[in-house]
């Protein structure tokens, strides 16, 4: 069982009412990584979204020892083709660097 990882450039700026978006080949997530400017981070929200029109949204935790990265593991049966990144509500603003999704392709 082959691994994918996709990474997704964003250099953007978030807050909780602008949010980053990008597209990947549909996969099944395992696991979402983010990394932040240090200087200018907050806590992430994000969205995946399968091509048939579900979401999930999941809620990052920091990596202890790792300024500005968030992480979690995803999991479950659904594949994703998009995500979004924004703040929570008590966040004001983020400069989003990257995004990696860890996973495989559908049926593999």
């Amino acid at each position: 069982m082959a691994k994918n990882i996709v990474e997704l450039a964003a250099n953007s700026d978030v807050t909780p009412e602008t949010a980053w978006e990008g597209t990947f080949p549909a996969m099944h997530v395992d696991e979402l990584m983010l990394e932040f400017d240090p200087k200018h981070l907050g806590p992430p929200v994000s969205v995946l979204h399968s091509d048939t029109g579900t979401t999930k949204e999941v809620h990052l935790l920091p990596l202890r020892g790792r300024e500005g990265r968030y992480a979690l593991q995803v999991g479950g049966t659904d594949s994703y083709v998009k995500i979004a990144v924004r703040l929570a509500s008590r966040g004001k603003k983020a400069r989003l660097l990257k995004v990696k999704l860890f996973g495989k392709a559908p049926g593999a």
